[in-house]
């Protein structure tokens, strides 16, 4: 009688499954560009605080450390007073690739030139951003969302430390 139980409940479950279950999309897994340690350098212009604003027009605030020569940690505050952060994340090079990340949010640097990055979602995020560096002491985040309204784009400004 057991033997017979086990194959009903599955010719059950079988004949209870949608015929067309509509297949996910896979995704392909953004390409990252190779990066010479000596060339993760050249974001070190970062490092010091910012001022920018958001799509309303509210100030925000990010403070940048270089942690090692491999290491950027970057921190995001709601005011000037760089007191307490609202959100931290990490810039890291290793093995010839930059990733950036906050908690389960995940980038991979796709393009890296002189004066831009660019990252893609590798996980948990939808965005994808580049930075341009105007000057010692301003850059452009332009932050594209995954099948959102079209970018964002924010100035940063230098602040005295």
């Amino acid at each position: 009688m057991r033997s017979f139980a086990v194959p009903l409940c599955l010719s059950v479950l079988l004949a209870c499954k949608p015929a067309d279950t509509p297949k996910a999309e896979p995704v392909t897994p953004p390409t990252p560009a190779t990066v010479a340690r000596a060339d993760f350098s050249r974001i070190a212009y970062l490092a010091g605080r910012w001022r920018g604003e958001d799509a309303g027009g509210k100030p925000f605030f990010e403070r940048y450390v270089a942690l090692n020569d491999t290491t950027l940690q970057s921190y995001t505050f709601n005011d000037s007073s760089f007191a307490a952060p609202s959100d931290s994340g990490k810039i890291r090079w290793a093995n010839g690739q930059v990733r950036s990340g906050s908690g389960q949010l995940r980038w991979v640097a796709t393009v890296w030139t002189a004066d831009s990055v660019r990252f893609e979602p590798e996980g948990g995020a939808t965005n994808s951003f580049t930075w341009l560096r105007r000057s010692a002491d301003a850059w452009t985040a332009r932050l594209e969302p995954s099948g959102g309204p079209g970018p964002v784009v924010y100035e940063m400004t230098r602040l005295p430390e």
